[in-house]
């Protein structure tokens, strides 16, 4: 009998970058951490979804290193995973674009990926819309 072969796993890169989106007029807002290479496309995801998004004039977007402990918000608390409690945050979330960009399906296709946010998304409508218990 050979023996089976052994392979071994690439290492896993870190989690070692956030976003930081700095808005005129409004506090900065960090979400991470990401591996760099997904803050990256990240940042590009956001970037082409303020040529269609509102958010205050001169907003930026980069790719910075992540801060243990920042005063900022963990992007895991401010995302929900479920439709649940999405649906809830649908009803609290501003109205004003400066305060809500990225607003709160942006954060989930940056937390989920297009496919799961919008199926998440999709039934918390139904929830927030009384169609579903």
């Amino acid at each position: 009998m050979m023996p089976l072969a052994t392979f071994k796993r690439p290492d896993i890169e870190p989690a070692t970058c956030d976003l930081l989106i700095t808005k005129p007029g409004y506090e900065p807002v960090r979400l991470g951490p990401f591996r760099p290479a997904i803050a990256s496309q990240n940042a590009a995801s956001l970037q082409q979804q303020m040529a269609y998004t509102a958010h205050p004039l001169g907003t930026r977007i980069v790719v910075a290193h992540h801060t243990a402990g920042c005063d900022h918000p963990d992007f895991t608390d401010i995302t929900p995973t479920d439709s649940g409690t999405i649906a809830t945050i649908m009803d609290q979330e501003s109205d004003n674009p400066g305060e809500r960009f990225p607003d709160l399906y942006a954060r989930l296709v940056l937390r989920h990926g297009h496919e799961q946010a919008s199926r998440l998304w999709s039934v918390a409508c139904r929830i927030y819309d009384g169609d579903e218990a």
